[in-house]
């Protein structure tokens, strides 16, 4: 499920493309930074931020998210 504006959406698996890492990136540094959180891919090119809010050192919330992506056999990027 996804709130926005509009309201909160669903995405079934069916629609779900995979995960694509969102890093914060440093200037002059060629390496990739910080994990911030995810953008969700859907298949019909439609894609949603899921922020990383860690506390302790993790983030529950979006480690369920990224377990069930596995378990789909959707890509991770």
């Amino acid at each position: 499920m996804h709130t926005d504006r509009s309201g909160a959406r669903t995405v079934p698996w069916s629609e779900i493309a995979g995960l694509r890492g969102i890093h914060q990136h440093r200037a002059g540094q060629g390496a990739t930074g910080r994990l911030l959180g995810y953008r969700l891919l859907t298949n019909s090119g439609t894609s949603f931020v899921i922020p990383r809010i860690p506390a302790d050192g993790h983030d529950p919330f979006t480690d369920r998210i990224v377990d069930a992506v596995r378990r789909h056999h959707r890509p991770i990027i």
